[in-house]
């Protein structure tokens, strides 16, 4: 039996992240103060041989990025509950949000809990936690991490409702609109009515099956990508006949209007963004992506400048292009995000907006992360980072967010929670 070396996984998988990714510049990455802030996280987990306190230090690791393509990934999945459970911390039976005007409220509340008894309700303003006011607790939990700031601000109240032991203080305004503190016992684990939270109020509806088109009205029909795969690569051509001969179909039955549904996009493959943005494009010539020109000897991308406030231009490369069919230019087109829209769900987002038809909707910008992807293997985990750098034609990064974390990628509606 051999213990793993956690340590020195970190030390060999820190080093070969900090050699080829990519945006170390771009997103002024301290690479020094992340070594002697995390090393000895991983020694400590060596000497107590604990598996779950490794994966929450490469998980916090990760999120330093803020980088969509940053992430590691726990192998085992009795090892990734217990991670979890030390992280997001107790479910007291409720989660919090945040509206338009500042108020955090209650969310994901069962009629027959605790909660509810107590007489909190879905939409409950929450006015302390555990004798803090609310509005000091935003974020101090850093349980996501996200590129765009915008998008970390929509999320920040969720952590709350998972600060406490075995149990919480809960202050919140009742229907009546009196003020009342009530204590609610642990009972189980925040992360499950988390996830729960996003899939089925946040994000309701973003789980069904990918290029799946639905009928949302006779005027308007939806089309949801959920990643962008197909069968296999040779089948892209296929795929995009399918598309014409679907779209060409609604057009003749009056539709005007399509949604194209890329909340929690995944990404995938540029082939399969390709196909697809040729047949809604305007007619003509559009570019796809510039590619970095690549240093070999020193496995570095080559730097064309650097300003004074830090922004980094980048040796243009390769130019690749695609022919717009303008099949949908009688029409408007409205593109759904949210902030895992990520990667080739960020470059289709970025360049279809472009479009004069087209509209980008949603609670948050997309992710803002679109670059290759590397990965660094473990026996317990995987560990995956930028890799790959595209540029604008100017050489600028093209859709990733920089140290400052304003958004690329244009949200034309933001669309209030409320």
């Amino acid at each position: 039996y051999r213990s793993y070396d956690y340590a020195a996984d970190f030390k060999s998988g820190f080093e070969e992240m900090k050699l080829h990714y990519v945006l170390s510049e771009h997103k002024s990455i301290d690479w020094d103060g992340l070594y002697e802030k995390y090393l000895p996280l991983f020694e400590e987990a060596d000497k107590a041989h604990d598996e779950v306190a490794a994966s929450i230090a490469w998980t916090q690791f990760a999120m330093e990025f803020q980088d969509g393509h940053v992430g590691y990934g726990i192998k085992d999945e009795k090892i990734e509950k217990m991670a979890y459970e030390r992280m997001y911390g107790n479910d007291y039976g409720l989660c919090t949000m945040k509206l338009s005007d500042g108020k955090i409220v209650a969310v994901m509340v069962e009629e027959d809990s605790q909660a509810r008894k107590a007489g909190i309700c879905n939409g409950s303003e929450i006015t302390a936690w555990n004798g803090e006011p609310v509005e000091n607790l935003s974020g101090t939990e850093k349980v996501f991490s996200f590129a765009v700031e915008e998008n970390e601000e929509f999320y920040e109240a969720l952590s709350i409702a998972g600060m406490g032991n075995e149990t919480a203080e809960v202050c919140f305004i009742a229907e009546t609109g009196e003020k009342k503190t009530v204590t609610l016992s642990k009972i189980g684990n925040y992360y499950d009515r988390m996830m729960d939270c996003i899939e089925d109020v946040i994000d309701k509806g973003a789980e069904i099956s990918n290029l799946e088109w639905m009928r949302v009205d006779d005027s308007s029909a939806l089309l949801r990508m959920r990643f962008m795969n197909y069968d296999s690569e040779e089948n892209f051509s296929e795929m995009e006949t399918t598309l014409r001969e679907e779209m060409l179909a609604l057009k003749a039955e009056g539709v005007t209007n399509l949604i194209f549904d890329l909340r929690s996009n995944s990404g995938g493959s540029g082939n399969h963004v390709k196909h697809i943005l040729k047949l809604i494009a305007p007619s003509g010539e559009h570019v796809y992506a510039y590619d970095a020109v690549f240093d070999k000897k020193t496995q570095k991308y080559k730097i064309d400048s650097v300003t004074d406030d830090g922004s980094v231009t980048y040796q243009v490369g390769q130019c690749e292009t695609y022919q717009g069919e303008n099949l949908w230019g009688h029409g408007k087109i409205i593109i759904l995000v949210n902030a895992n829209t990520v990667s080739a769900g960020d470059h289709f987002t970025m360049a279809a907006s472009a479009y004069p038809n087209v509209t980008v909707m949603g609670f948050t910008h997309s992710n803002g992360s679109c670059q290759g992807v590397n990965s660094v293997n473990f026996d317990y985990g995987m560990l995956s980072y930028s890799g790959a750098l595209l540029l604008n034609e100017d050489g600028s990064v093209f859709v990733d967010t920089d140290q400052f974390r304003k958004a690329v990628v244009p949200l034309d509606v933001n669309i209030p929670f409320d």
